[in-house]
């Protein structure tokens, strides 16, 4: 996974493809999870679309056994 992140305030901010390879998923799980509502993507002109980390791991939720 590249190592460049974006930061604003502080607030680091994950492509796609990052998100990808950092849960070890397809691209397709991302705009799966995305349509569902389990991330928020935050778009940078027309094509760019970022996420942010914190949201991010506050989506994880812990499994039930």
């Amino acid at each position: 996974m590249k190592n460049e992140f974006i930061s604003i305030g502080g607030e680091r901010y994950l492509t796609r493809h990052q998100i990808a390879e950092a849960f070890s998923v397809n691209i397709g799980t991302v705009s799966a999870w995305i349509g569902q509502g389990v991330i928020k993507p935050y778009r940078l002109g027309k094509r760019r679309i970022y996420f942010k980390e914190s949201e991010l791991a506050n989506a994880l939720k812990p499994c039930e056994a």
